[in-house]
C-alpha cells in the first residue's frame, strides 16, 4: 500500500481575512509553502494545476 499526501497551495490565500476567531491562519500556509520550497520537497511531488488557476493566469497576462 502506498501512502499519499496531497499538498494544495494558492498564493492568493493570504489576501483573505477569515475573522478574528477563525482557526485558519494564512501566514502558517505561507510558512509551510516556504519550507516545502526550501527543503526541495516539491521535487518529489506530482504537480496538478487547477483550471481556475490557469484561467486567472491567462486573464492577468492579457492573453484571454
Amino acid at each position: 500500500m502506498t501512502n499519499r499526501t496531497s499538498y494544495f497551495y494558492d498564493p492568493d490565500v493570504g489576501n483573505f481575512h477569515y475573522g478574528a476567531g477563525h482557526p485558519m491562519k494564512p501566514h502558517r500556509l505561507s510558512l509551510t509553502h516556504s519550507l516545502v520550497l526550501h527543503y526541495g520537497l516539491y521535487k518529489k511531488m506530482m504537480e496538478s494545476v487547477h483550471r481556475t488557476t490557469i484561467s486567472r493566469a491567462l486573464h492577468k497576462s492579457g492573453l484571454c
